[in-house]
């Protein structure tokens, strides 16, 4: 009987044992799982971060380039006007000197 009662025992030990491994096993699975969602959580908020950090640049950027833009077309304007005014200025001299040329042409 004492016999049988160790086997008993033995058996119970070794049924706790493959439950307990059991648990083990899904506490693993568990916190591995929690692992990965976490990893992927911080590998979502990463990209979402570059992202943000990226276009927050490329605005920068892009409005930098907007304002060279402005201020050379404005340039280019002014110093057209300059021109055509100066070009405005010449046409009585340039006038007078075609009429005296001609004029020295026909005397000839």
């Amino acid at each position: 009987m004492a016999d049988d009662n160790i086997l008993i025992e033995i058996k119970k030990t070794e049924q706790e044992a493959i439950k307990i491994e059991e648990k083990a096993q899904k506490k693993k699975e568990k916190i591995i799982l929690e692992a990965r969602k976490k990893a992927q959580e911080l590998i979502d908020d990463a990209v979402l971060s570059a992202e943000k950090y990226s276009k927050k640049n490329i605005d920068a950027a892009k409005n930098t380039i907007s304002k060279k833009k402005e201020e050379i077309i404005k340039k280019s304007s002014n110093d057209a006007d300059k021109m055509i005014e100066k070009a405005r200025e010449n046409i009585p001299k340039a006038s007078e000197a075609v009429v005296s040329q001609f004029v020295k042409t026909i005397k000839k």
